[in-house]
Formats: structure tokens, C-alpha cells, sequence
């Protein structure tokens, strides 16, 4: 079981996409699916659909 992190779910739309630039390639994820599965006071637990690729520094196209 992947343990809960606390997420603002206003911030995860379908199409978002997220890119993380600690090394060369760069990571990049784009939300494609979210949905809320459970929630309660203090917590939401989600369940999303993303795809994954990957970025030079000054690449405009993602692999």
C-alpha cells in the first residue's frame, strides 16, 4: 500500500503537467485521469492515471 501524502487536490487537474530538472534528462509527468477515491477531515486519497517521459535542459520536445 503507497502511504498517504498530503496533496492540495485543487492543484491536480487532468492535463497537468509536472517536470523536475535535478539532472539532465529532465523528468516530466503529465496527469491524464485523477479521481477522488476516499475522503475524509484531514486527508484525501486519490487515484490518478499519468504517463511519464523525459526532457534535455533546453529541449521544446518531450520523449
Amino acid at each position: 500500500m503507497i502511504p498517504m501524502l498530503p496533496i492540495l487536490t485543487t492543484s491536480i487537474q487532468n492535463g497537468a503537467t509536472s517536470s523536475s530538472c535535478y539532472h539532465d534528462p529532465c523528468a516530466v509527468t503529465r496527469i491524464m485521469k485523477s479521481e477522488i477515491v476516499k475522503q475524509k477531515p484531514g486527508y484525501t486519497q486519490l487515484k490518478l492515471k499519468a504517463v511519464s517521459g523525459y526532457k534535455g535542459w533546453d529541449a521544446k520536445k518531450t520523449t
